[in-house]
Parts: C-alpha cells; sequence; structure tokens
C-alpha cells in the first residue's frame, strides 16, 4: 500500500548544502527535529557521478536528543515513494549522476534525524547534496 506523502503547508530543510566531497572525511548534517513536521517526509538526494572506483553512501541515523552519535533509522521507517515498499539509498558510484528519493515515516522515528555521507576511494570528487521536505505540523 502507498502511503499519502505530503498535504498542507511542506517544510523544507537543506540538510547537506551543495558541496564536493573530495577525501573519506564523513560529512554529517545537524541534527533535525522532526517534532515540527507529520506524516511522511522526503529525503532527496542529488548527486553527480563518482570517479572511477569511488563511492558515495548516504546513511540516516535517529536519536531522542539532539547531539550524540544516534542509531541507524530502523528499516520500517524508510520506504520508496514510488511503491511503497521499503527503501534505503543506493551507493553512488562512477554509473552516473543520482537523482534518489526515499520517504520517512515519522511515526517510526525518534525525535531528531540527521544524513551521514561517507565517501570512499583514491580520487574522490562527488558533487552532492541532500534535502529534506515534510508537511508542517499545523499550529493553530
Amino acid at each position: 500500500m502507498i502511503m499519502p506523502l505530503i498535504g498542507g503547508s511542506l517544510g523544507a530543510v537543506n540538510l547537506i548544502t551543495s558541496q564536493t566531497v573530495i577525501n573519506t572525511t564523513p560529512i554529517t548534517s545537524a541534527w533535525i527535529d522532526l517534532s515540527l513536521y507529520e506524516g511522511n517526509a522526503l529525503i532527496i538526494l542529488n548527486s553527480g557521478a563518482a570517479s572511477a572506483g569511488d563511492t558515495l553512501t548516504i546513511t540516516l541515523q535517529e536519536s531522542v536528543l539532539p547531539s550524540g552519535s544516534g542509531t541507524a533509522v530502523p528499516a520500517v521507517a524508510l520506504f520508496n515513494p514510488a511503491t511503497g515498499e521499503n527503501a534505503s539509498f543506493a551507493i553512488v558510484t562512477d554509473a552516473g549522476a543520482s537523482f534518489q528519493t526515499l520517504s520517512l515515516n515519522l511515526e517510526h522515528l525518534a525525535r531528531y534525524v540527521r544524513v551521514t555521507a561517507t565517501a570512499s576511494g583514491t580520487s574522490i570528487s562527488i558533487p552532492f547534496s541532500v534535502a529534506l521536505v515534510a508537511p508542517q505540523k499545523y499550529v493553530g
């Protein structure tokens, strides 16, 4: 079953602004407070192709506090917005540019979430960005 993704007022957050990763040091976003949103969120990865033999892996962590290392977002909270099936980001390779979307069921997550981008290889130069779009909670 495909779950509704968005409705009402939307909020958008640049988790990792557009940049080029050039080494194996992980790039980690700030913690995002999910209590401001409801329903399902959409995480958008926009990346150029990796250099030959290089890769870029995107992971998501959750936490009850906006600090610390957090834990991996549970698989039950991640799904393909087109099919509703469990999903995760595919690893970015030298096969070409990558535009990927992944949905988060906010009911299955702790209050805070962040994203980490980790590159591997020897001649790393991968342009990318990651954003979150989600329905904002109604405050009346």
